[in-house]
């Protein structure tokens, strides 16, 4: 037991030879459950605001890669506004009932 003699001060501004009331308890409760609570809170603030960056990791493709298929296809290069440049590829099969419009994802799977 820690006497007061001894220059040991208490954290918590109680007395440690005090019985352990439920009040005590319950506001000692209190007290952890808004640190958690704020914690918490500011860890999921976190992650709204960086969730992009922890999600995405764009890999940029060199000018000098190219695409190999065993099928005719086209390699198209679209200029937007901003000045950036968009890589394509157009699949030209034989016949067609359609259009499929494929993003293949995030973080280098391809």
């Amino acid at each position: 037991m820690i006497r007061p003699e001894w220059g040991v001060k208490n954290n918590l501004n109680y007395n440690l030879d005090q019985n352990w009331s439920p009040q005590l308890i319950m506001k000692l409760f209190r007290k952890v459950l808004l640190i958690t609570s704020i914690g918490y809170m500011l860890i999921c603030l976190l992650l709204f605001y960086f969730q992009e960056s922890l999600i995405f990791f764009p890999e940029k493709l060199r000018k000098e890669d190219a695409f190999y298929f065993d099928q005719k296809f086209e390699e198209i290069y679209v200029q937007t506004k901003d000045a950036k440049s968009l890589n394509a590829v157009l699949f030209k099969p034989d016949s067609s009932k359609g259009v499929i419009f494929y993003l293949y994802g995030n973080a280098g799977s391809y």
